[in-house]
Order: C-alpha cells, then structure tokens, then sequence
C-alpha cells in the first residue's frame, strides 16, 4: 500500500473575488494557503472569513536592460501639450470601462491629447469612435490600435487606467519602470499597491468629476510634478528577482506548515 502522503491546497487568484465570474468563493474555504497577487485580493479575503495562510506575491515585470530612464520613455518637458496615454484592451462599458475616461476628457479643457494603444471588439472601438466624433474631440484622441512594443519610444506624460476592477494591472508596473507618472481608478485590486504619491495619482471609481479634476491639473501645470527616476525606483519591487524570492519564501513556509501539520 502506498504511503499517505500530506499535502496542502493552495489557491492564487488573478482577480477581484466580486467581479469574475469564474471565482466562488466559497471554494476558496476548501484551500490551506492563499497565494494573492495583491493586497487587495487578501482584503476580500479577510472580509470574506476565508481561512488559510495569505502570502502576497505579487506579479513579475521583466527587469529593464538600461538605467537610462530617457532612452525608454519620452516625457514631455514641458510644452505645449500634456499627453495622457491608454494602453489596453478597448473595452467601453465593461472591465476597462472607456466611457469614465471620455467622460472625464470631455469636461477638460486646454491643450491635451490620448493616445490609445490596445484592440478590442469592433463595437467598442466604434463607441470610441462615435464619441469622439460626436464631442468634437479629434484633434485631441488618437487611436493608434494593437502595437507589440508600445512603451517602445513612447511620448507621453501619463498614462491612465479607469478599470472597474482588477487583479494587478501590469500595464501601471510597466509605466512605472519606464518612468512614467501613472492615473487610475482605486478599483478592486491592485491599483493602490503600485501607485503612490510620489508616482501618480488615484481617484474614486465612477467619480468623473474627481477624474477630471486630476486631469485638468495636469493639463494646466504642464511640467511634469514627478521624478521619473523615482518612479522607476518604484518599480523595483515588483522585479523578477523579487517576485521569485516571494514565491520561494511563500512555498517554503507553506511547506514548513505541512511537516509540522
């Protein structure tokens, strides 16, 4: 007969437990140990009395091959235009939630321009499209589709995310290890892990009055507030190294657990 053998169950949950479908959570009960890719995730989980160790993980960004933070991103110097950058997946209503940014834009005034990078279902690009039209804005939208490399020589002072809720959205990791000031909603999850004071901004999801505040300041005070190279600084933690330490740390607790349990 074989020997019994001791094991754990472990979830790693990639979303916000209250917005994808594919989550129950009272399955979640059923697991020893948690591996959470943000605080945020542990927080629900805490609300939710979901028993088991909780080891917060994060998720890894590739380490930049240069220290050089000018030579990844272009931030404007000062000028003539504050440009916001979008880089996701279009999405008008749903996840990613366009209207709230458009809205936002629409009440704004001044010398401005989004660049969008990201592809989506032709009918969300269309109500991208028709608002744009319809509010007189394209001079100031720019719809620039699917780009592989799109921090590649990017020209840009912030990039914006308006997500209805997330797990850890890369694409502000990203930003921030090209040096570039982030604005996102404080959705569900993760946002609040990345951005800090002295990287960007965050405002209330669904406050468009909020989010147009925070834009128009930065259209009005056109040099850029933030020190790229401590943006970049910020981005360290959520190195490969770092990640993969956390995760080795975590498993090894977990591990250790087990014996003794």
């Amino acid at each position: 007969m074989p020997k019994h053998r001791h094991f754990r169950l472990l979830s790693w949950i990639h979303s916000s437990l209250y917005d994808e479908s594919s989550i129950t959570i009272s399955d979640l009960q059923c697991a020893d140990a948690h591996l959470a890719i943000s605080s945020g995730i542990i927080s629900q989980m805490q609300q939710n009395k979901i028993t088991g160790k909780k080891y917060l993980i994060f998720n890894p960004v590739s380490e930049s091959k240069t220290d050089d933070v000018s030579s990844m991103s272009v931030v404007n110097d000062h000028i003539k235009i504050v440009k916001f950058v979008y880089i996701c997946r279009v999405m008008w209503e749903g996840q990613k939630n366009l209207a709230e940014l458009f809205s936002a834009l629409d009440k704004v005034s001044g010398n401005w321009q989004l660049e969008i990078f990201g592809t989506g279902d032709a009918a969300e690009i269309d109500h991208v499209k028709n608002f744009v039209s319809n509010h007189q804005l394209e001079k100031h939208v720019i719809i620039r589709g699917w780009v592989a490399k799109p921090f590649d020589n990017l020209e840009c002072d912030y990039l914006v995310l308006t997500s209805k809720y997330e797990g850890l959205p890369m694409v502000l990791i990203e930003a921030q290890q090209h040096g570039i000031a982030c604005i996102s909603a404080n959705c569900p999850t993760g946002p609040d892990d990345i951005i800090t004071l002295e990287s960007g901004y965050l405002y209330e999801p669904g406050d468009i009055d909020q989010l147009s505040g925070i834009l128009q300041r930065c259209i009005d005070a056109p040099t850029v507030s933030f020190d790229p190279r401590k943006i970049r600084a910020l981005s360290s933690r959520f190195a490969e190294g770092n990640y993969f330490e956390n995760v080795e740390r975590s498993l090894n607790m977990i591990n250790t657990s087990n014996r003794k349990g």
